[in-house]
């Protein structure tokens, strides 16, 4: 009886999961870390949010705010929030053919200053 019991609940769970897939999540969780990285490699990624999503057949626009916190050497009261959203296009299949920095909360250095960084993480996400 316990199997039994054992094997229905794995496949409701499973069921579940799959009807409730959402692959705009699933390409933001997928880049997030990366692009979070370049825009300011010496802060630390928390998570990605997706604010808004649209989608007009052959293309995606996707608006993904990136949440951090900035290490002390920048933040004299401990680890401060640091975030920045990112206006992505994307074919169907999420190829991503542009990206622009839309707002950041950043202070002293906003991210992606390093020249060619945004070009680079394009590049970066689309070999995955």
């Amino acid at each position: 009886m316990k199997k039994k019991f054992l094997v229905i609940v794995l496949f409701v769970s499973f069921s579940v999961t799959g009807l409730f897939a959402n692959p705009v999540k699933d390409f933001a969780e997928a880049i997030a870390y990366g692009i979070y990285q370049l825009a300011w490699p010496s802060a630390t990624y928390k998570n990605v949010e997706v604010e808004d999503f649209k989608s007009d057949g052959s293309s995606k626009q996707i608006i993904l705010k990136f949440n951090g916190n900035s290490n002390q050497s920048v933040c004299m009261v401990g680890d401060c929030p640091l975030w920045f959203k990112l206006k992505i296009n994307t074919d169907q299949e999420f190829h991503i053919q542009s990206m622009s920095l839309m707002e950041h909360n950043a202070i002293l250095q906003p991210p992606f200053k390093t020249s060619g960084a945004i070009a680079q993480a394009v590049a970066n996400a689309n070999s995955k």
